[in-house]
């Protein structure tokens, strides 16, 4: 859509009806032997079908109308007409298919139902024909920003399509195009520098502002080599921006939890749970078929471990790929399936028994949950775990991390929730369940139970009343000024940076944060291209201590910064056969990852370089404090209050414009 064009057969969006005409009640006071009741209410029911809706809410609020005098009368007040929901949802990647995206969706699907208007901003990370998977309509739009990042460590060089971008900045365009939209709330997913602009772009219009949390961004860097230094300054920054959010909606209870303890977020917002919800009609155990196993020659009864997700290191993936290597040494019968992708691909195409469908959805991602018997996922960094529900509605036990997806697990009833990290207890559970075939049944009913409790419609029809509530607070508690709901969270652990969103200075350290960053990722692409390059000669490759890679083919994932890169066994094949590969065992030497990448990973993950993040964080923290204080100082001057009190002489005039 065109900047400025409304969408066709619709009337611009925040357009009032001014031409409509009101019928005036004359300002002198009726003769009561004229005027009956009668007569009243038909003039009432007249300026009721012909009043614009703006001046119906001046009418109800008690300003001086000609209708006033008969509404009070009657005591029966216009009624204003229902203002129509129009939601602008921030997600920074809505064309990655993944939980959150979906969820938004689910959203947007809901929102055109109760006869709203939803608009998703987005960048350009994708594939663009995942646009309008929610069918195109003429109360939705999507518009994808002007200014975006690669991620360079959530890049996959194999399908752009699955590489994430990082919002940067926010243009006039985008601006105009959001005004043009007039939404009455905002909605933000996930936080980035455009985050920040729309935290602003709230503010300046007074407009109510809220969030959701889907997923625990900075936990994701515990699992990244080298890059762990960045999780510090992303909490810091993210309660930062938290704090100017009326409500932040975290899925459960564990999440609530963790949050308050360890980052106190209560203290800078308000902290609501909205869950999440599974179509069972979609999810369900009859969509099981026996075309399934026949395509990828599973025998019948033969037990089916299921894995759906990213296969990135935060996934922990690495431990999936272990308990199938332990459940291989034990010469068991069953089949791994995974559904997904990533930078582990090859670890799991290498694994004997497993079978990589990369990802599904529709009809074959259902007949997938439905035909397997066990599902496995030890990821560690969900917020709620969207697949595991979806399991659950297929009749699946469940094996999975007790700290996030463990809500949905009733230990021992419907699966194992495991210790986080613990490969032994992920291996027992799934060992246990291969090996009863009355104990999977009996869980499987479990699980399907549990599902029905979590029907989608219900849960996701609980978000719009939430933004009703939400709308309804900012306007009724705080005045519908954003200043008023700081005041009430103003405390010693709160505003850590400043009173503003973007204080001074703020601009520039993100800018070099993250052209900084891009960088890096530049710099690791040229050294990885190097390094490939090198290798292609034998001799420099035995050189630099990379003749062996793994040990054998079922080696688990290589846990390091060249892993982040997708750098897996492919990357020395033009100097290394794979059938030199596999002579025998070949061995795993001290110096697989090279000597000046492994001192550059182990310098950045040291504590030297923490505390030295730590030390930047609190200078940085302090600096944007003053420079928030003083900013807000020198604007005392030249605010309209000051200019009255400092200007007039204390008349009954000057008295009226300060009370106003």
């Amino acid at each position: 859509m065109k900047r400025g064009q409304s969408t066709p057969g619709v009337a611009p969006w925040g357009q009032n009806p001014d031409s409509l005409a009101i019928k005036q009640v004359p300002d002198t006071e009726p003769d009561s032997s004229e005027t009956t009741v009668s007569n009243l209410e038909e003039l009432v029911m007249t300026n009721r079908s012909t009043v614009a809706p703006s001046l119906m809410e001046a009418s109800d609020s008690g300003s001086s109308t000609g209708s006033s005098p008969i509404i009070n009368s009657l005591e029966s007040p216009l009624i204003p007409e229902k203002e129509e929901l129009r939601v602008l949802i921030y997600t920074p990647c809505y064309n990655i298919i993944d939980g959150v995206t979906l969820t938004i969706r689910k959203l947007e699907h809901e929102i055109l139902a109760e006869g709203g208007r939803v608009c998703i901003l987005s960048t350009s990370s994708g594939d663009p024909a995942n646009t309008n998977l929610v069918p195109c309509h003429s109360n939705r739009t999507v518009h994808f920003l002007d200014n975006s990042v690669e991620i360079f460590f959530f890049e996959n060089s194999k399908d752009p399509h699955l590489s994430y971008r990082l919002g940067f900045h926010l243009s006039r365009n985008q601006q105009e195009q959001m005004d043009f939209f007039d939404p009455t709330i905002i909605h933000i997913t996930a936080l980035d520098v455009t985050a920040s602009h729309i935290i602003n772009y709230a503010r300046n219009r007074q407009l109510p502002l809220m969030g959701t949390y889907h997923s625990n961004i900075p936990e994701y860097f515990r699992f990244l080599p080298g890059l762990h230094w960045i999780r510090p300054l992303l909490e810091v920054t993210f309660r930062h921006f938290y704090n100017f959010f009326q409500i932040v909606y975290v899925p459960t209870p564990f999440m609530k939890r963790t949050l308050i303890e360890e980052q106190k977020m209560d203290r800078v917002t308000d902290i609501g749970i909205w869950g999440r919800g599974v179509d069972l009609d979609r999810f369900s155990p009859s969509k099981r078929t026996q075309t399934f196993r026949q395509t990828h020659n599973i025998p019948d009864r033969c037990p089916v471990i299921l894995y759906v997700g990213r296969l990135v290191p935060e996934k922990r993936i690495d431990i999936f790929v272990e308990v199938v290597r332990r459940l291989n040494l034990k010469n068991i019968d069953f089949r791994a399936v995974v559904v997904g992708a990533g930078t582990a691909d090859n670890h799991i195409r290498s694994l004997k028994n497993s079978i990589n469908l990369g990802w599904l959805d529709g009809d074959d991602l259902t007949e997938a949950y439905a035909s397997s018997d066990i599902f496995l996922f030890p990821s560690s960094v969900e917020t709620f775990g969207n697949v595991t529900l979806e399991a659950a509605a297929s009749g699946l036990p469940l094996v999975v991390a007790a700290g996030c997806s463990g809500h949905l697990v009733k230990d021992g009833v419907n699966g194992f929730a495991c210790e986080t990290g613990n490969i032994d207890s992920f291996y027992e559970g799934t060992l246990a369940l291969l090996l009863d075939s009355d104990m999977r049944e009996s869980y499987s009913n479990e699980s399907i139970a549990l599902s029905k409790t979590m029907e989608q419609s219900s849960i996701v029809r609980q978000m719009i009343q939430n933004y009703k509530d939400v709308s309804n607070e900012f306007r009724d508690e705080y005045d519908s000024i954003h200043e008023n709901r700081d005041a009430k969270y103003i405390n010693q652990n709160s505003f850590l940076l400043g009173m503003e969103p973007r204080p001074f200075g703020f601009n520039f350290v993100a800018h070099c944060f993250v052209r900084g960053l891009h960088l890096f990722g530049l710099l690791l692409k040229l050294f990885r291209y190097c390094r490939v390059t090198i290798l292609s000669i034998p001799f420099c490759a035995w050189c630099c201590g990379l003749t062996g890679k793994v040990k054998d083919k079922e080696d688990g994932v290589e846990m390091s910064l060249t892993t982040i890169l997708e750098e897996d066994e492919e990357d020395i094949e033009g100097g290394l056969s794979r059938s030199e590969m596999k002579r025998g065992d070949v061995e795993e030497t001290n110096g697989k990852n090279g000597l000046f990448l492994r001192t550059f990973i182990q310098c950045l993950d040291s504590r030297f370089t923490m505390q030295l993040v730590l030390c930047i964080i609190a200078f940085l923290s302090s600096f944007f404090r003053w420079m928030s204080w003083f900013t807000s100082f020198c604007r005392i001057p030249f605010s309209y209050e000051c200019r009255i009190s400092s200007c007039c002489t204390g008349g009954s005039y000057c008295g009226k414009m300060r009370k106003s």
